[in-house]
């Protein structure tokens, strides 16, 4: 059996063309009998398969603190960076 992961921070929580795209992946791979899928969201109720981690949402209060921290360091941080990347220390 093949292991597939599927991982997107913002689905659960928006719904827009990244996060439609993932849930339907998941979806339509879930019925294929010689895969394992299993789906990591930023969002959202767990089940099974279907996993939500911890992460910061870009519109948390520490999320603007973060980004306010990180901007002294470099200006490229922004909320999604945060996002994203509290996504991906969870994953």
């Amino acid at each position: 059996m093949i292991k597939v992961f599927l991982a997107c921070p913002t689905l659960g929580r928006t719904n827009r063309g990244i996060e439609s795209f993932t849930r339907e992946c998941f979806d339509s791979l879930s019925k294929v009998s010689s895969l394992d899928v299993t789906l990591f969201k930023g969002g959202g109720f767990s089940y099974k398969k279907d996993i939500t981690l911890w992460n910061l949402q870009r519109d948390d209060w520490l999320t603007s603190q973060l980004v306010g921290v990180l901007n002294l360091i470099s200006d490229k941080s922004n909320p999604s960076l945060v996002e994203e990347g509290t996504f991906f220390l969870s994953l």
